[in-house]
């Protein structure tokens, strides 16, 4: 092993690839460490005595190598791949502004920090990584010239790109200045305030590659692994799921003829952020553990793998493959997609989960995972059964402001009975305990109903649109005694138009769900002249509410809070009960 102090461009002026290793952590930095470090490279340039931008000694940590020159001139990264990655990304940043600047020859000799020539001449990117490509050579590293625009597939893509953008926005000329401003005296500010853009850029190019790091290089993989752990033994910096993957990977170790290991958990990775970027592997990880494991606290989820899960190869292999095909499962959980369920008696399945989606609600997910994948076990109706009761604990802990805490726990204890559960007859019972216990939580009418008063829509306050718009499709759906969902595509009206002003206009009292042609022809309307409009509408919802005012000439803030108040009322008693 060999260890000293070296320069970043001393690091990336050899011709020498930079892998990060198939056991490495995924990218991960976000917009305060970005501007962290950039601040603090900038912090360290001088305005000297000869009113010149002069570069500072600037430590910012060890880069801890594996010497793997055996076939070719490669150094594994184990310790420091965030930071060489971030300062690729600041270069390539560079290389594009000064192309802006018709700065063709700074543009060439900055990019040389990203990209060389091997003694044959062909082009070698510095610093290579496997899990983002091909998204990370050809939209970043690569020259301006030769860049495409692919669309991010990962979480870790789209923190690599969101890097690049933070970047791109923060060293535009005048945010530039801003920060070489900072905590400068006015004379300084002065001389920055006149100096060209272009001197800027150079200066910033020479503090990066003069930041120095502590050197590292060891002799062979399994030095770096034990390296990696010793350096994350408390998780510092890391989730669990990046342990676990170093655990796995170090064990499935075969790279010939394909890396299966590395294929396999980038593909997991892109299913589990396939329909949303919200969709975050970490969660998925402890919701598939404690759906078939135990209920567990996100710090003890290492802990657990290496006590539960047998260390050889035929374990870790099944388990990736129990992964992968629970996290077909648990996309359709988190993004719920209506044709995900086309059984006609499973559409009520999707608005549970939609709910669920509407209220980013996370803490159920781990039993829901338990009963589909477990769905050959459990009748129509007990499925069902099962949704119906997630569905109005959801809602009724949501409006009532109570505290969930107590919810993951019993999910996490229902999990597991269902994944024991032998037939039908058991999990049958389980789903009626389920009920029971969650029944003994169920939150008093006054605490639901001062939630349900809260809810607000008007134009400038839109954030509980879905939510009331899904209440309405519950109460259509009670109305019709089906199933069937409608109205997915409705508009809201305000019933006293919102010129008007009302106080209470926001109200769900003051709101209809209607079809967007009928909805424009409402306007601000008289109540009697809109209600010639909404004996057009097909809703039950519409027709109920026509039914009860039938003999009104105009519409009152009372009216709204009588309204609001009755159908609280409903919807506690007959729609949403445990």
């Amino acid at each position: 092993m060999t260890a000293g102090p070296t320069s970043i461009d001393d690091v990336l002026s050899i011709k020498t690839e930079y892998v990060i290793p198939r056991f490495q952590r995924e990218y991960s930095w976000e917009d305060n460490e970005l501007l962290a470090l950039l601040e603090d490279v900038v912090a360290n340039i001088a305005i000297g005595n000869n009113k010149k931008l002069d570069v500072g000694n600037y430590f910012i940590g060890s880069l801890v190598l594996v010497d793997n020159r055996q076939s070719s001139k490669q150094l594994l990264v184990v310790d420091g791949q965030q930071r060489l990655t971030t300062i690729t990304i600041l270069f390539s940043v560079l290389t594009q502004l000064f192309d802006e600047q018709k700065k063709e020859v700074l543009s060439d000799q900055v990019h040389e920090y990203v990209e060389f020539q091997n003694n044959d001449g062909a082009p070698v990117f510095r610093l290579r990584n496997e899990s983002p490509k091909p998204f990370f050579q050809t939209r970043i590293q690569s020259k301006v010239d030769k860049r495409d625009q692919r669309d991010p597939e990962t979480e870790e893509e789209v923190r690599l790109l969101n890097a690049y953008k933070y970047y791109q926005d923060v060293l535009s000329e005048k945010k530039l200045r801003k920060i070489f401003k900072k905590e400068r005296n006015a004379e300084e500010i002065k001389y920055i305030n006149d100096i060209g853009y272009v001197e800027l850029l150079k200066a910033l190019r020479d503090q990066l590659l003069a930041l120095s790091v502590i050197q590292i290089i060891v002799p062979d993989k399994d030095t770096a692994n034990i390296i990696f752990e010793t350096l994350n033994a408390k998780g510092k910096d890391l989730e669990p799921i990046d342990l676990i993957k170093n655990k796995i990977f170090q064990t499935l170790d075969s790279e010939s003829p394909i890396d299966k290991t590395k294929e396999d958990w980038k593909a997991l990775r892109k299913k589990v952020y396939s329909r949303s970027e919200l969709v975050k592997i970490g969660d998925f990880y402890r919701h598939f553990w404690i759906s078939n494991y135990s209920g567990v606290p996100a710090s003890k989820l290492y802990e657990r793998f290496l006590k539960e899960i047998p260390q050889n190869r035929k374990a870790y292999t099944g388990f990736i493959d129990k992964l992968k095909k629970s996290a077909d499962v648990y996309i359709k959980i988190a993004v719920p997609m209506l044709e995900d369920w086309p059984d006609l008696n499973d559409k009520e399945i999707y608005q549970a989960l939609d709910l669920m989606h509407i209220l980013n609600n996370k803490q159920s997910r781990s039993l829901i995972l338990s009963l589909i994948e477990n769905r050959g076990l459990i009748s129509g109706a007990k499925f069902r059964k099962a949704f119906g009761i997630l569905e109005n604990m959801h809602f009724l802990v949501k409006l009532s402001k109570g505290n969930p805490s107590w919810i993951e726990s019993l999910m996490a204890k229902y999990a597991k009975k269902i994944r024991v559960a032998k037939n039908k007859a058991d999990t049958s019972k389980i789903i009626d305990d389920l009920g029971i216990d969650i029944g003994k939580k169920k939150p008093t009418y006054i605490q639901f109903k001062n939630g349900f008063e809260k809810l607000i829509f008007l134009d400038e306050v839109t954030r509980d649109k879905k939510l009331i718009q899904y209440i309405f499709r519950k109460f259509e759906n009670s109305y019709r005694d089906t199933n069937e969902l409608k109205m997915y595509k409705m508009s809201l009206d305000h019933i006293a138009p919102q010129v008007e002003k009302v106080e209470n206009g926001g109200q769900i009292g003051n709101l209809l769900p209607l079809g967007q042609e009928l909805n424009s022809k409402m306007g601000a309307k008289l109540f009697q002249e809109k209600k010639q409009i909404l004996a057009e509408s097909d809703y039950m919802v519409v027709k109920k509410f026509l039914e009860d005012n039938s003999t009104k000439e105009e519409w009152t803030a009372e009216d709204i809070t009588n309204r609001t108040e009755k159908l609280a009322r409903i919807a506690f008693d007959e729609i949403w009960k445990i």
